[in-house]
């Protein structure tokens, strides 16, 4: 598993903002989520179908194996 950050720039006239009331700001969008108003990536989403339908894992062993994985990553971030 990995992290993705997106970045999102704000752009702004620099003109507009010294001469003028207001200056339009400009955001870059942002990517879609496989799933709305979720925090799930789709490399998340992935390895979840991929172990319950291919390899035929139960969820709460699933659950285990993650959260085995958390556990390994947050001692080696505590190492550091």
């Amino acid at each position: 598993m990995s992290v993705i950050k997106h970045k999102q720039f704000k752009y702004a006239c620099r003109h507009c903002e010294h001469e003028q009331l207001t200056s339009k700001i400009i955001t870059a969008p942002k990517p879609k989520q496989p799933i709305p108003g979720s925090i799930a990536s789709p490399e998340a989403l992935a390895a979840v179908v991929t172990g319950k339908y291919c390899d035929a894992l139960p969820l709460y062993r699933l659950v285990d194996i993650l959260g085995r994985w958390v556990v390994a990553v947050l001692s080696y971030l505590a190492e550091r």
